[in-house]
């Protein structure tokens, strides 16, 4: 009756109709929805395969492909097997329990249990670390700029406590050197001031023989020079805080040079002040041979001749150097030459009055003049001689003493 009555319904709406068609499915019956649900629990413990390769679809044919898990696995060639805890989600608990899976395919590997796989690190496959910069360094990086400053600060104290040192001494003994060398140029020159002193006071000296004095006195006046320039020279530098006993034992020895050059020096000058007295005097009052008589063109050469000796006499006495040791002489000769002027006039007037005897009279007088002012210059040379020479071997002695302390 109930049946029948349902299928009077489905008759009355026309689902009958599109049941028949397959557009719309029939309703289960209770058995179908009961082996409907049978299935689901059966089917939730069938294993998903998937196949390993493509070689397995050629060698398998026209086998269809069984449907992919849900869970997806880890590797393309590698099944998972997903377990089912028993609950069917229903109140059906006295189901038969779930046959036996069929055997698996031969070209389908199944994943026994689900291995833990880290995952990869994204960030060292993703990103180049050639585009990244370098790392940062925990230590302090190396200055050349320090490294150099601390070279320089050392070779400092080096160049001060070793080479400044040595380079003061060098200069010191370099110093003593120049005033050794020029205080012995000196001191072997001066046995030939000696003998010129000897040529310039000997009233008996040729002509020859006084023409050696001037380059005597030459040589040694240059010398003297060269000493005085040496001992002018300034000293080495020392640094206030370096040792500088050899620069210290300068200044001594610089001074006594000094003092030395100048005495040689003085030596030389008194020389060529005596050459000068010495031919200065001996040219004075030079006339030659006077005649007692004369004629008047005789009587105006000689006036002539007479004038011009006398500006030359008068230029001879300017150019005496001033000297202590020979004022007198050079003041007797001034008052000489003074007198040779009104000697002349008296001279010219006696010859032209034809005074023999007055003539003869003032020749005479001239001749004594010139004689006593030659003799009086050579007595002058003589102690001028003395003085000089004993300066000369003082000087030696000095210099001698001198050399001894360079050479310390």
């Amino acid at each position: 009756m109930a049946e029948g009555t349902q299928i009077d319904r489905d008759s009355e709406d026309g689902s009958w109709f599109l049941e028949a068609v397959g557009v719309k499915k029939h309703a289960p019956s209770s058995i179908e929805s009961i082996a409907e649900l049978e299935r689901e629990n059966t089917l939730v413990d069938i294993p998903v395969v998937e196949l390993s390769g493509g070689d397995s679809d050629e060698e398998s044919g026209d086998m269809p492909e069984p449907p992919r898990p849900v869970a997806a696995t880890t590797d393309a060639n590698v099944i998972e097997m997903t377990s089912f805890d028993g609950d069917p989600g229903t109140s059906l608990s006295s189901f038969d329990p779930v046959p036996d899976l069929p055997p698996m395919p031969s070209n389908v590997v199944a994943a026994v249990a689900v291995e833990t796989v880290d995952e990869p690190d994204i960030l060292s496959e993703t990103v180049d670390e050639s585009d990244l910069s370098a790392p940062l360094k925990t230590r302090r990086p190396f200055r050349w700029s320090a490294f150099g400053l601390v070279v320089a600060v050392i070779a400092a104290v080096v160049l001060g406590v070793v080479w400044l040192p040595r380079a003061a001494d060098s200069a010191a003994a370099a110093t003593r050197t120049s005033y050794y060398d020029a205080s012995l140029t000196v001191r072997e020159f001066l046995p030939t001031a000696q003998a010129s002193l000897d040529i310039v006071t000997n009233p008996s000296s040729t002509d020859a023989a006084l023409g050696t004095v001037i380059p005597v006195v030459s040589e040694l006046t240059s010398d003297a020079t060269n000493l005085a320039t040496v001992a002018a020279e300034p000293l080495p530098t020392v640094l206030p805080f370096l040792s500088a006993d050899a620069v210290d034992e300068l200044p001594p020895l610089q001074d006594r040079s000094a003092i030395l050059a100048s005495d040689a020096s003085e030596v030389a000058r008194q020389i060529g002040h005596a050459y000068v007295y010495r031919t200065s005097v001996a040219d004075l009052l030079v006339v030659g041979d006077l005649p007692i008589e004369a004629g008047t063109e005789e009587i105006n050469a000689l006036s002539v001749t007479l004038a011009s000796s006398l500006a030359e006499n008068a230029s001879l006495i300017a150019d005496l150097p001033a000297n202590d040791a020979f004022d007198d002489i050079a003041a007797n000769a001034a008052e000489a030459v003074g007198a040779y002027a009104q000697w002349q006039e008296d001279y010219l007037k006696a010859l032209a009055d034809g005074d023999a005897a007055a003539a003869q009279e003032l020749i005479d007088t001239f001749t004594d003049v010139r004689t006593t002012l030659l003799v009086q210059t050579a007595q002058s040379l003589a102690s001028f001689r003395e003085v000089l020479d004993d300066r000369i071997v003082s000087l030696s002695g000095e210099f001698d003493e001198h050399l001894a302390n360079l050479s310390q």
